[in-house]
């Protein structure tokens, strides 16, 4: 079992693949990702873009009208060479057997050369449309080849046909029969020719990410959702800790909730940065740029690559170990200066205030640094939860407004 990809061009199929995907001539800009509403509609993860671009596209990168003649006239006559082998192959050895499918072979292959030698590029376009419309005629009821034999029409024959006398099938070229040319951008020329300016290219990879072959756009995905994977990750903590009963906590256990609220917003805090430094150029740079344990560093010219190796596994010392997020510090600067967030001062504040209470909690068995115990009231997790999660919801909308900025950048 597997799942598929295609490219359509007007709605006529490119080329497809099994579990796997190639951008083509697509950019990230193309990307599209529409999840239906109704039944009758279907989801779409891939990439558009009208035929107006890809065909601008190809002729950027040399592929047009002249390269499509060139890749023709180059195919016609490697297959008009292997047509001749093969007749004078089977021509000697029918003489001698009578095999049936050899006797075959030597009566067919002369149509065939003669239709390769007498007609033209401009007839083969000419007639690319109605055989794409009669590929049905290619195939018998076992799904096995056929010769298909159209009465005065011994191209658009040709073209629906077995390609009997080319046995390298390297040499049938990227489209077979229908049309002779080795390139999948020569048989693209010849789709987009068919198109308006206005029509569709599309890549389609809705199926392989359903099968879980390739990931979904997920920055897109939040983007329409309007929260990261992150965000969803830490409202799900936070309401399953509102879930629990206060009314019936112990103080051992408000003083949990509480520490657990804290917990929530770090670990939301620490997986997106990391997830921006180590996928993101630009911001891993400016992570390197404003990371006091980088400004030490000393490096030889012929250490460099060796540097840039370790370079991620460093960062992720650093960001796991080293620095801490609930230090109000940490995420003023880190935010700040890595992921151009705006920090309000009032309310980091008082998470600051609530993460030193966090830190008596835990690493002081819930006493204060003078020794008193800390109490912990319905109230205190309430507004704490509240204070949190706006604080979250504000960082977490701004990281979804540069989220598709990354588009342009490569790793």
């Amino acid at each position: 079992m597997g799942s598929y990809a295609d490219i359509k061009i007007n709605g006529n199929i490119l080329v497809e693949w099994k579990n796997t995907y190639d951008e083509w001539y697509f950019t990230k800009s193309d990307r599209a990702r529409k999840i239906a509403q109704v039944d009758e509609e279907r989801d779409f993860i891939g990439y558009r873009t009208p035929v107006s671009t890809i065909r601008r596209r190809l002729q950027l990168a040399g592929y047009d009208r002249k390269s499509l003649e060139r890749d023709f006239n180059e195919t016609r006559e490697l297959w008009i060479k292997e047509m001749k082998e093969s007749l004078d192959y089977y021509s000697q050895v029918a003489a001698i057997h009578n095999e049936q499918y050899d006797v075959h072979m030597a009566s067919v292959i002369p149509t065939k050369l003669e239709v390769l030698r007498s007609t033209t590029l401009e007839q083969w376009i000419k007639y690319f449309p109605e055989a794409l419309d009669k590929t049905d005629l290619s195939f018998d009821d076992f799904d096995d080849d056929v010769d298909v034999n159209i009465p005065n029409e011994p191209l658009l024959s040709f073209m629906l046909s077995p390609l009997h006398g080319v046995p390298n099938h390297y040499h049938h070229g990227f489209s077979g029969a229908i049309f002779p040319c080795m390139q999948m951008e020569s048989y693209a020329i010849l789709l987009l020719d068919m198109c308006q300016d206005d029509d569709l290219c599309e890549l389609d990879i809705t199926d392989i990410v359903n099968g879980g072959w390739v990931d979904d756009f997920d920055d897109i995905e939040q983007v329409q959702s309007g929260e990261t994977t992150f965000f969803k990750i830490f409202k799900k903590s936070i309401n399953e800790i509102q879930s629990i009963e206060l009314n019936k906590a112990t103080p051992v256990l408000q003083r949990m909730i509480f520490s657990s609220v804290i917990t929530a917003m770090e670990a939301y805090l620490t997986d997106t940065m990391k997830r921006h430094v180590l996928n993101r150029h630009a911001i891993k740079r400016r992570f390197v740029e404003s990371y006091h344990s980088f400004k030490n560093f000393e490096i030889k010219g012929n250490d460099i690559f060796k540097y840039l190796d370790e370079l991620d596994r460093k960062i992720l010392f650093y960001l796991d170990r080293q620095i801490s997020f609930h230090d109000i510090k940490n995420i003023k600067n880190l935010f700040e200066k890595v992921l151009d967030c705006k920090i309000p001062d009032d309310k980091l504040k008082i998470i600051g205030s609530y993460s030193q209470t966090r830190h008596d909690i835990v690493h002081r068995n819930g006493k204060s640094r003078h020794g008193d115990n800390i109490y912990i009231s319905q109230e205190d997790i309430t507004n704490l939860i509240s204070i949190i999660y706006e604080f979250v919801v504000d960082i977490d909308k701004q990281i979804i407004d540069g989220l598709l900025d990354s588009c342009s950048e490569h790793n």
